[in-house]
């Protein structure tokens, strides 16, 4: 039998949790992201070895829509891996902002008053960033999607 106090112990175990969980979340994020770049960017390159290969029986013209959507597609996922590095930036200040109050390190209450609200504003901005993060990785998956579309149609 261990002196330590069973709610401590849950309460530890749940906070790792919660910190496995974030790094699972960071991970399969990134593998996400990963993955849209890999497919808008290899589609790109296989049609440009396809129209290689065909020589004069295609024209690129034919394959437009298809380059368009495919770099539309990169792009947005560019766009998506930058805002979601920007909200990890929010994510910090506002975490150190927390710390500082927690930690006693603001000794008036307007220094604490100012740090809550420079917490409280920098979640709201990294919530706004990690929004248009996703938004922008569906507009890339979308981008390969009608790309493909696209290149079916040319193809055919």
């Amino acid at each position: 039998m261990t002196d330590k106090n069973p709610q401590d112990v849950f309460g530890r175990h749940l906070l790792d949790d919660a910190a496995n969980r974030v790094r699972w979340q960071h991970e399969f994020s990134l593998a996400g992201i990963r993955t849209l770049v890999l497919i808008n960017g290899g589609a790109i390159i296989a049609l440009l070895t396809y129209l290689g290969q065909a020589g004069t029986r295609l024209s690129a013209e034919r394959l437009e829509a298809s380059f368009f959507a495919y770099v539309v597609g990169l792009v947005a996922t560019v766009v998506a891996y930058l805002l979601a590095y920007y909200s990890q930036g929010a994510a910090l200040n506002a975490a150190f902002a927390q710390a500082q109050v927690l930690l006693g390190l603001a000794h008036d209450e307007e220094s604490i008053a100012k740090l809550q609200k420079g917490a409280e504003s920098a979640l709201r901005q990294g919530r706004r960033l990690i929004l248009g993060a996703v938004i922008s990785a569906v507009i890339g998956l979308t981008g390969f999607v009608i790309g493909s579309g696209f290149a079916m149609l040319a193809l055919n």
